[in-house]
């Protein structure tokens, strides 16, 4: 799900040219699907403001069949007082029928007296953000200097106040009631964690075993929707490697069929395979492992304004026929936006999946845990989890979102490799352990997490919403700068979302910190305040967005990557 950028436009689109069934009084139903589209203005007014549904992508053909099933409703009843009552002069209503579907892209406000061709206004929002320039291929991460002072408040687990969840939008009652506040809040509790809670140790020693995975997101959509396979690339990407060494277990995200890469690698008859909601598939070769026990677990969901649903973590516990050593292999496919770890944040994020490792490990298991995290290494996910496990390896897209990890010691990684992406927008990864290793060998995790460093350096964002992704996303959090009148600062009103905020910090060198206050379509307008100045503090602060631009997030990467490191050798 990284690149399925949701453009604005593809919203107003969306909501402007939404069939309506006959007779349907698009006035009167403001509060079902695409919020009638009808009354929205670039203003500040209460029923006003460019809208983008939050959750638009989730549910539109429920709230289409709660519109259509609600006129029903309604023509019934008037029926009925039109048999038995008094006659009466029809409504006005048909007037904002006639309009909606003469002129689906040309929506009026009566009471303003304003029209607003929203087409256009998406492109002149994108016009006015476009005159900033492209970031370069490769960014230097600046010198610490004043920056070292933000790491005590930016890396994870450093808000002062922890008692507000998740970003609030006013959700329907059915979200309210059958979602929200059951599953999504219920994901967000671990936030109230005192630290990240701990992983079982594995056994170490014993026999060599060496243990081939793959992680790769397929991109099933473009791959084996567009391309219609693209000639088995991915399979084909998966055979060459697995004839240089068996592949013993396999993750696959944006999966939507169990079977079809390990089928058309000509390898399914060798491999046992299963799937799980949100589009995840894994193997595992039949010779070598014995079956021991499987399953999935919700993690998070995405943030609202760029909602493809709920996230979660497959896993699957394995033991080694030849040398009995036990695994426990976990395949993640994180929240978005990329670096927020999705609603909940990269906190939750993380400590649900450790949760998750200590429920279904036993003591002595070996976990590695692999996917598309949606998370690169300056994001809390990854801070979040390298406090428990080992980072392995990262790939190169889009900062490294693909990512590996595990609770065995550093020795026991014999190396790491991208296999290319037959197709895909992701690279495929591999990595080979030795779950005899016994060897904590801090030297090489060191080099293991200036090697994911690199990575980020050396693919930084781009203004392109194609490349774009933001330093740091916190949901739900305020940060507070220090008056200075000499610290750059500068307001942006109605951007429509955290993204694009972000997009503005990061186009402009003075910008280290970001703030979104506000939701898109509702009473207020939004407001992104970017500042030059050093994070004092951070608050936890329903419907406020804060974050840092790529090179910020660097920084304090880097800052408290040295500062563990010296922590390590006093």
């Amino acid at each position: 799900g990284s690149s399925r950028w949701i453009d604005i436009a593809q919203y107003f689109n969306f909501c402007a040219t939404m069939p309506l069934p006959a007779g349907y009084d698009l006035a009167s139903h403001r509060d079902l699907s695409c919020k009638a589209a009808g009354e929205q203005t670039v203003t500040d007014d209460e029923e006003t403001g460019f809208f983008i549904a939050p959750r638009l992508s989730m549910h539109p053909a429920r709230k289409h069949l709660q519109a259509t099933a609600l006129f029903l409703a309604i023509v019934a009843v008037v029926s009925v007082l039109a048999t038995f009552g008094p006659s009466r002069p029809s409504s006005a209503g048909t007037d904002d029928l006639e309009r909606s579907q003469t002129r689906p892209m040309q929506l009026e406000d009566e009471r303003a007296g304003l029209t607003l061709d929203l087409e256009a206004a998406a492109t002149a929002l994108a016009d006015s953000e476009a005159a900033a320039t492209a970031l370069p291929d490769s960014v230097e991460i600046p010198a610490m200097g004043n920056m070292t002072d933000m790491v005590a408040f930016i890396l994870p687990g450093s808000t002062t106040n922890t008692t507000s969840t998740t970003t609030k939008w006013y959700p329907d009652e059915w979200w309210l009631e059958h979602v929200f506040e059951t599953r999504f809040t219920a994901l967000c509790i671990s936030n109230e964690d005192l630290m990240a809670p701990p992983v079982n140790k594995p056994a170490l020693g014993g026999e060599s075993a060496y243990v081939k995975v793959l992680t790769y997101n397929l991109q099933w959509w473009n791959v084996f929707g567009v391309l219609h396979g693209n000639d088995r690339a991915a399979g084909k990407l998966v055979a060459a490697s697995n004839a240089q060494g068996p592949f013993d277990m396999l993750a696959f995200q944006e999966c939507r069929d169990k079977d079809r890469v390990m089928r058309d690698a000509g390898l399914l008859q060798y491999y046992e395979t299963f799937d799980a909601p949100y589009e995840k598939c894994m193997a595992y070769r039949k010779d070598a492992w014995e079956f021991l026990d499987y399953g999935h677990e919700d993690i998070t969901h995405d943030s609202y304004w760029i909602d493809f649903g709920m996230r979660g973590a497959q896993w699957l516990r394995l033991r080694h026929k030849k040398t009995n050593h036990t695994v426990l292999f976990l395949n993640y496919h994180g929240g978005l936006p990329v670096n927020s770890g999705g609603g909940c944040g990269g906190v939750a994020a993380a400590r649900n999946l450790l949760h998750l490792i200590n429920n279904k490990s036993h003591y002595d298991d070996k976990v590695i845990l692999v996917g598309d995290f949606n998370s690169n290494p300056a994001s809390h996910v990854l801070q979040e989890l390298r406090k428990r496990l080992i980072h392995v390896y990262s790939g190169s897209v889009l900062g490294g979102i693909d990512n590996v990890l595990t609770n065995l010691p550093a020795s026991s990684v014999v190396g790491s490799w991208d296999l290319g992406r037959g197709g895909s927008d992701h690279d495929a990864l591999t990595t080979v352990f030795n779950l005899g290793a016994d060897d904590p060998d801090m030297q090489k995790n060191h080099e293991f997490q200036e090697g994911a460093l690199q990575r980020l350096q050396r693919s930084p964002p781009s203004y392109d919403w194609g490349n774009f992704w933001c330093g740091l996303v916190e949901n739900d959090v305020e940060y507070f700068v220090p008056d200075d009148t000499s610290t750059w600062n500068e307001v942006k009103i109605n951007l429509s979302t955290p993204d694009w905020c972000c997009r503005a910090c990061q186009a402009e060198n003075e910008c280290h910190a970001w703030m979104f206050h506000g939701i898109v379509g509702q009473k207020y307008a939004t407001r992104c305040v970017l500042t030059g100045g050093v994070v004092e503090s951070k608050v936890r602060r329903e419907g406020v967005v804060s974050g840092l631009p790529f090179q910020t997030a660097a920084t304090v990467l880097k800052a408290s990557l040295t500062s563990i490191r010296g922590a390590e050798n006093s």
